[in-house]
């Protein structure tokens, strides 16, 4: 899910223990499950892609060498992709219609995955399953249309794309079947094509409908087969409930979080709900069957399966394409079913949830010496691990002022130098984790002020009159740190900007800084505290919780707001009090950039 989803709410510890108790694996899901059945609740929503059919003998799109965009040269397209564009369609639609001939529904027999998610339906549990696969093995399975969302559509209904006119399957398969081009028989022009979403067209309404009830009343997310590779249906696993647990069932992980959005955690320390088994589908869904003692009902299902349509030998995937819409399937299981194969009931108890490591030790800051040396020199010997950290503005740690930047001197070992990713951060006492940042700036705010004073070894240099000027490059610098053993060592330092926030708790209240790999988000060294004493008389950038709701009009003095009242009273002809009162409450909802 690497998209721009927002950052997910963040969660109390107690409301991410209700998620799974930090028991993160997939018996925690299933068990999640279980109480669902119990209590007859369908809180279960399900992501399914193209995995979940790879069993029944349809590849996918994008695994190499067997996927179906890797066997479409025959059909000499100018991208794999145009076989499932609208445009294309419309100029070549021979191609498209061959394709479908191969793929028309009826050839294939639904998997054991299919059948887990009629299970979840038997069992009163599925809240809704949302499939991007166009196979229509989920209506063989027999879940009820109701719960079933065709994200892609499907081969389960067609019409002209002219004039709308709908067509029935049986005689569009007919056309097909005959090697001819399916032309609209009420307007003549147009040409038929199954209800399958192509790109360039918009999804069903019913995605968008569902969307927005099912995912928000989640109370368990399963994700299937798929790479969460297209947008919007990989949106989806970002929109249920913080505290929802989630689970993927693939060979590989996909949709990883991406700084702070709401991707999945997997190995992270703050990972309290999303778990996964790394192997095909249908074995990951017998783990789960079994964990959930609902071995025997699946495995009835499929008898019965087999009795009613007998299981035909199954092509090999370059014979036969995915019917499936253009997206990965994430490499499900190839071949046999998984309830054959011996099951490794390990992966159910696999932690996702990597412990939180132990923090440094909070160390003062180093103090800053008179004179030019301050400027050039870290105050002393570089602490234990080779860091150290100077205030520079404020120079009295327990005098900072809320809504106003600090500065601050940090020298690293020599073995950081160049990982610009590392970065500088300001933190509540009691914090555990390099997410849990307060400060607002950007990571690293290296100022050329404080590297050009540093090089130059000034006499006199205060940061905090020069706050207006922005920070204008990300270089380090480096300066000589003591000789050791007669061998010259070098320590980078830095010159850095933080912004202390505004305190809206009782004053004084103590910060820390922290020193944080940005690559692994380990916490290197911690320095403190740092006090907030006062916060400033102005932050147009922070809301005064304490005044309620805003009267003024946010980032504008007094005159620009008289100004701006001014304007938009006569333009409208409205009492300005009127105006000033509406105009504040839009910019304090977020509504300024719509005007």
């Amino acid at each position: 899910m690497g998209n721009s989803s927002p950052s997910a709410p963040r969660l109390t510890e107690a409301e991410e223990r209700r998620a799974l108790d930090f028991k993160v694996t997939a018996r925690a899901v299933a068990a999640k499950i279980k109480t669902l059945e119990l209590k007859g609740e369908p809180g279960v929503v399900v992501m399914a892609g193209a995995g979940i059919s790879v069993s029944a003998g349809i590849p996918d799109f994008r695994t190499p060498g067997t996927g179906l965009y890797d066997n479409l040269a025959k059909y000499e397209l100018p991208r794999p992709e145009a076989i499932f564009s609208i445009d294309y369609f419309k100029e070549r639609p021979q191609a498209f219609c061959t394709l479908a001939k191969e793929m028309w529904p009826g050839k294939f027999s639904p998997t054991r995955t299919h059948l887990f998610l009629k299970l979840l339906e038997s069992k009163g549990v599925l809240r809704r399953c949302f499939t991007q696969n166009i196979d229509t093995l989920e209506r063989e399975a027999g879940i009820s249309p109701d719960l079933l969302v065709e994200a892609h559509g499907s081969f389960a209904g067609a019409r002209c794309i002219e004039c709308q006119e709908e067509q029935t399957t049986v005689w569009i398969q007919a056309e097909i079947e005959s090697d001819r081009i399916p032309k609209c028989p009420c307007c003549r022009e147009g040409l038929v094509k199954p209800d399958i979403t192509f790109f360039g067209e918009s999804l069903p309404r019913k995605f968008a409908e569902c969307r927005v009830i099912d995912m928000k009343r989640a109370s368990v997310l399963l994700v299937l087969g798929t790479s969460l590779s297209v947008a919007p249906f990989c949106e989806l696993a970002g929109e249920v409930p913080p505290a929802c647990p989630r689970l993927l069932v693939n060979h590989e992980k996909v949709g990883e979080r991406q700084g702070m959005d709401t991707g999945f955690r997997f190995d992270q320390v703050d990972n309290y709900r999303d778990a996964a088994l790394l192997m095909g589908c249908d074995e990951g869904v017998s783990l789960l069957a079994e964990a959930l003692d609902w071995t025997q009902d699946l495995d009835r299902l499929q008898s019965e399966l087999l009795e009613l349509k007998p299981k035909k030998p199954r092509a090999a995937p370059k014979a036969t394409p995915k019917a499936e819409a253009p997206e990965r399937g994430g490499g499900a299981l190839a071949a046999g079913e998984a309830g054959e194969k011996a099951m490794d009931m390990s992966a159910l108890d696999r932690s996702w949830r990597k412990p939180t490591p132990p923090l440094p030790p909070l160390r003062p800051f180093s103090p800053a010496k008179e004179g030019s040396a301050a400027a050039a020199e870290t105050g002393g010997a570089p602490e234990a691990g080779g860091y150290s950290c100077v205030a520079l503005a404020p120079l009295d740690a327990s005098a900072a002022v809320g809504g106003r930047p600090a500065w601050f001197k940090v020298a690293v070992p020599p073995d950081r130098q160049g990982r610009q990713s590392d970065y500088l951060g300001l933190y509540q006492g009691g914090a555990k984790l390099a997410a849990e940042r307060t400060d607002r700036d950007a990571p690293f705010r290296p100022d050329a002020l404080a590297a050009e004073a540093l090089e130059s070894e000034r006499t006199e240099w205060d940061p905090l009159t020069k706050e207006d000027r922005r920070p204008a490059h990300h270089e380090a610098f480096e300066t000589p740190a003591a000789q050791s053993g007669g061998q010259k060592s070098f320590l980078i330092e830095r010159a850095l900007r933080l912004r202390i926030p505004w305190v809206h708790f009782e004053l004084p209240f103590d910060l820390e800084v922290w020193y944080v790999d940005g690559a692994s988000e380990e916490v290197l060294a911690r320095w403190g505290p740092l006090t907030v004493a006062s916060n400033g008389a102005d932050d147009p950038n922070e809301e005064n919780l304490e005044a309620g709701p805003p009267n003024g009009l946010p980032d504008l003095g007094d005159e620009e707001q008289a100004e701006l009242v001014r304007l938009l009273a006569e333009k409208f002809n409205m009492p300005p009090e009127m105006v000033r009162q509406m105009v504040a409450s839009k910019l304090a909802e977020g509504g300024a950039e719509d005007g």
